[in-house]
């Protein structure tokens, strides 16, 4: 008995699972990717109808978008985009927008600031009916891959098109960082199923399984993967860059104020110094042996060794002493009386020159600035004394600190 209760239950097994499943007609529409196969991987179309129609009580049977008769199911497409009353618009899948693309960088606001250059679009799409009116002159298009092409090779100078698209082919190798997208949201759209209308189990089925499906991991992951630009943060940074520039100065003149830097480094100044000393003979000299000279070579010695910032280079010629006087570098000093201190000693030391021995001429210019101040100056003699004239022609370089 238990063998004719086994052979019955193995009989309803095999006759549920060979039981039927009811089948609907799917057209797809001619489009490029995302939502056709591609590379040989599923397209966006095909991914979504396993998702939603798989796990009903349905069998998928895709069908050309050339056949006859009335398919159950329209593959995915725009609202307001099939006139066909025979359809109704499923759950919207996606909020969608067009974008607008084009061959150079240059943000557009709005299609009025293009309506004088060649413009593409794609046949039967939401911006055909949304454009209608506001552009004279356009391209149309089948599908993606000749309107994205044709930009690319300048036969249009923008297409407007719907994101998903725009994502995608703006990530091929071959267009990347070559089409731009100009406008990233010129007008919403919606992406879904057109149903069967006289279907109401299939609507409510399809309508229950794409609220489902919203609310799964799989669906965000598809949202990012083609609806979702990645954020540009540029702007961002240059806020934040800015920020932290900006802090850094706030600190460091905070700092120099606290130490007292900004004095310190007022209290000094450049100098740049050349010119000539001669001493000649005077033909009018007569020996006087109460000074022979040694006292004034001991005086220049001094003078030499006390002011070691300044190159001291002798020419001697026929009867007269040339004293080639320079600054090796421009040399940073903080005593303001340099030049004065300068100008005394030279006056002492040439007290120590044998009275009448010598013809002198002296000529030394140069130039000395701080950060507030830029200032020439001259140093000469009338006979043995010896004068400092400076210019001051003040100039304010930063403030004060």
């Amino acid at each position: 008995m238990k063998k004719y209760f086994y052979c019955f239950y193995i009989f309803l097994f095999i006759s549920f699972q060979s039981f039927p499943q009811d089948t609907i007609k799917v057209k797809l529409s001619e489009l490029s990717p995302p939502y056709s196969d591609m590379d040989g991987n599923l397209g966006l179309n095909k991914i979504l109808l396993n998702k939603i129609i798989s796990p009903s009580k349905y069998k998928i049977l895709i069908i050309e978008s050339d056949s006859s008769g009335l398919p159950a199911l329209m593959g995915l497409s725009e609202k307001n985009t099939l006139s066909d009353t025979n359809y109704e618009f499923s759950l919207a899948l996606f909020n969608s927008s067009y974008v607008i693309v084009s061959n150079t960088d240059k943000k557009i606001k709005n299609i009025d600031d293009i309506v004088d250059n060649k413009i593409g679009i794609i046949e039967n799409s939401r911006a055909e009916k949304k454009l209608e009116g506001k552009l004279f002159f356009y391209t149309k298009y089948k599908n993606c891959n000749s309107a994205f092409f044709s930009l690319f090779n300048n036969d249009i100078d923008y297409l407007i098109v719907e994101k998903s698209f725009a994502k995608y082919f703006l990530n091929q190798e071959l267009l990347k960082n070559k089409l731009f997208i100009v406008n990233e949201d010129l007008f919403q759209t919606d992406i879904g199923f057109y149903v069967f209308k006289k279907d109401k189990g299939l609507i409510n089925q399809i309508n229950s399984a794409i609220a489902k499906f919203k609310k799964s991991e799989d669906y965000q992951s598809l949202l990012n993967k083609y609806y979702i630009f990645p954020t540009d943060y540029t702007l961002l940074w240059i806020i934040v860059i800015s920020l932290l520039v900006l802090s850094a100065i706030t600190y460091l003149v905070l700092f120099i104020r606290k130490r007292n830097i900004g004095e310190k480094l007022l209290g000094y100044y450049r100098l740049s110094l050349k010119g000539l000393i001669i001493f000649r003979a005077s033909p009018t000299y007569t020996s006087n042996e109460n000074n022979d000279g040694s006292k004034f070579k001991d005086a220049l010695n001094e003078l030499q060794l006390k002011y070691q910032h300044l190159n001291f280079a002798y020419d001697y010629s026929g009867n007269s002493v040339k004293i080639n006087l320079t600054t090796p570098k421009k040399i940073f000093l903080s005593d303001k009386d340099y030049l004065n201190k300068f100008t005394d000693s030279l006056n002492n030391t040439l007290k120590e020159l044998p009275p009448n021995k010598y013809m002198i001429d002296i000529n030394i210019s140069g130039e000395y600035s701080d950060f507030r101040s830029h200032n020439s100056f001259l140093i000469v003699n009338k006979g043995n004394e010896v004068g400092l004239h400076i210019d001051q022609s003040k100039k304010s370089f930063i403030p004060n600190l």
